[in-house]
């Protein structure tokens, strides 16, 4: 055991699995005992009486007893104190994971990083080489690789708009998304393998959707009623070296990114722009 994990946290992580699917009919819940949420969730934000912020970490009594419990957690807020990240309420990842239904071998991308959380349990159930995992906020990225590698996990993590997949590493034969979306966007439509299935919070509902021809699919609305936090798209920066001749930004290259943009090198212009509204990323 190291400081990432240690008998406290691996008691509760399993007390925790097993309150998430008690039947144990879920083929997630290996992933859910294994994987520990702390390493992904170090500190996490409650409202005391009077509605300001605190923040709540390691130290403080009831950390680790809120974080293996079937809550969601705000994880960043503004200078306003508005939140502006959480990891989701574990049931409800469940739920969407069962959903999704994953086998060994597909391949998965997922719009919001967040966290990392539900980026390290895919990583665990599917394999990481099989894990794409997009959010626009690089500040999110960069803490989320960072504590996937801390617990030895290495999916592809990049920064950019999400709704535009990531089309270097499509297809894909499944798509899940952490932030609330208008409606599946068309980048999924576009990167999808055949009988590809998306999952993703659309309005205050959670859509399953299975691809039965190219560019369509059919669905439904799972019955567990869930509220993301609303997809923002990354704000465009456009370079020109002639007038009325603009060029897409350069991509930066890190290891654990591909590159930081709006959406892939051959867009011009920033796809979803008009669908921006505040500075609410993903959840997981």
């Amino acid at each position: 055991m190291t400081w990432l994990d240690n008998d406290t946290a691996a008691a509760l992580r399993q007390e925790f699995a097993v309150a998430l699917d008690p039947a144990h009919t879920s083929s997630w819940r290996d992933a859910f005992a294994s994987v520990p949420r702390h390493v992904f969730v170090p500190s996490f934000y409650t409202q005391g009486a009077a509605g300001a912020w605190e923040r709540v970490g390691p130290g403080d009594p009831g950390y680790l007893e809120a974080v293996y419990s079937d809550h969601a957690l705000t994880t960043q807020i503004d200078e306003r104190g508005i939140p502006t990240s959480s990891s989701s309420e574990p049931s409800v990842m469940l739920a969407m994971l069962d959903a999704l239904d994953a086998r060994d071998g597909d391949t998965v991308f997922e719009l919001g990083t967040g966290t990392g959380y539900n980026a390290a349990l895919l990583s665990h159930r599917i394999g990481e080489q099989n894990v794409t995992s997009i959010d626009v906020d690089p500040e999110l990225t960069g803490a989320a690789a960072q504590r996937l590698a801390d617990a030895g996990l290495h999916p592809f993590i990049g920064t950019g708009d999400g709704a535009g997949g990531w089309p270097h590493r499509a297809p894909y034969q499944r798509f899940i998304a952490t932030a609330a979306l208008r409606a599946i966007p068309n980048a999924f439509l576009k990167q999808a393998a055949p009988g590809a299935v998306i999952v993703a919070p659309v309005g205050y509902g959670i859509l399953r959707v299975t691809m039965t021809a190219p560019g369509h699919g059919t669905g439904w609305f799972l019955p567990t009623p869930a509220h993301f936090m609303p997809a923002v798209a990354p704000p465009c920066r456009l370079h020109s070296t002639r007038p009325g001749k603009p060029r897409p930004p350069r991509p930066r290259q890190r290891r654990v990114t591909s590159w930081d943009g709006c959406g892939s090198p051959s867009h011009w212009h920033c796809p979803g722009t008009p669908r921006a509204r505040g500075v609410m990323k993903g959840a997981s």
